[in-house]
């Protein structure tokens, strides 16, 4: 959950022996400021622990403070306060804290145990045209669901219950809740759910960026690209674009049908289709950006003048092509502002 947040102090790896005691005293001090706490479990090979990662609903609104912590923890060396997540550390080891509401709390419990098992789920339902995360399961809501990127106008949330969303995902939450030995036992279940396919996890896919080097780096995603490319050698290319987005829509489809969602989806995507009728036209910044050469504030002060030129810009932009608003801004630029 923290990563290698604390840099000023040192921290060390804790044996299985330590890791549930000093869980047990940080629960007791907690218990004190939080309405709910939770410590996802863990697999239950691990021989050594990097950190403790809590789950909290605080008594009042907000993410704890840097001045409750200290409180609590008097001799705690360092405080590293973010939102959602917090870290402290005590007797050289990093507690890390992450602040969820009372709706979230239900989902996140779930989400965060066992390694990356949460992180593999949300990759799965992503490549599978829905999404799913600490917060619960959602859709995009898109205007062209024919398109090939369509662009999400709002996200609906289809459920918060976790038994629903994992008989969703084709997955026992019975099983689930046993808990897990080790990797292999995860990664087995995990790649039961019915939205898996090896492509989502092959060799390299998750080389893109910092943070999916950093994920790849982590034991149970490493050791599930390890098994699909030992189980899967012919199996790996990704599908066509086409193929893609054809998958995506049945799968939205099913979901909004099995959710009783379908209803509600459409009404919530004509009303947003409203709004955004009825929302006044922009201008194009990027195109003005190319067409007179400036950026970031110089082009913030440039359309702030250009826009004081018209007793209702507003209706200007209704009326003219963008085309026509481009060309008049450059002129503008050329003739008037330029020359300022």
């Amino acid at each position: 959950m923290g990563g290698d947040a604390l840099q000023n102090c040192t921290v060390r790896r804790y044996s299985p022996k330590e890791y549930f005691e000093i869980t047990k005293e940080v629960l007791e001090r907690l218990a004190l400021e939080f309405e709910e706490i939770y410590v996802p479990r863990k697999l239950g090979n691990k021989s050594s622990y990097g950190d403790l990662d809590i789950l909290y609903v605080p008594k009042e609104s907000g993410p704890i403070t840097k001045e409750r912590l200290q409180k609590l923890f008097p001799e705690t060396k360092e405080i590293i306060i973010k939102s959602p997540t917090s870290h402290f550390e005590l007797r050289e080891f990093q507690i890390d804290i992450h602040w969820c509401s009372p709706e979230e709390f239900v989902v996140a419990k779930y989400w965060y145990e066992f390694g990356d098992s949460g992180m593999i789920l949300s990759m799965m339902a992503h490549e599978s045209g829905f999404h799913f995360g600490s917060i619960g399961l959602w859709v995009d809501v898109v205007e062209d669901e024919e398109a090939k990127k369509p662009q999400a106008l709002e996200k609906m949330f289809l459920s918060t219950i976790p038994s629903k969303i994992w008989e969703f995902f084709g997955l026992s939450l019975e099983r689930w809740e046993e808990g897990f030995d080790d990797e292999k036992s995860c990664t087995e279940y995990l790649m039961s759910s019915r939205f898996f396919k090896p492509f989502m996890f092959r060799e390299g896919k998750l080389s893109g960026t910092k943070k999916k080097r950093r994920a790849r780096q982590r034991p149970l995603m490493s050791f599930l690209e390890k098994t699909v490319a030992e189980r899967f050698p012919n199996e790996s290319e990704d599908p066509t674009v086409e193929e893609a987005l054809a998958a995506r829509k049945k799968i939205k489809k099913e979901a909004l049908e099995f959710f009783a969602k379908k209803a509600e989806y459409e009404a919530f995507k004509e009303d947003l289709l409203k709004k955004k009728a009825t929302k006044a036209p922009k201008i194009d910044g990027e195109r003005l950006r190319e067409a007179v050469g400036l950026k970031g504030k110089s082009l913030g002060e440039f359309i702030t003048a250009f826009k004081s030129q018209f007793s209702d810009f507003e209706k200007y932009l209704e009326e003219k092509p963008v085309e026509t608003v481009i060309e008049d801004a450059k002129c503008f630029y050329n003739t008037v502002y330029k020359k300022q």
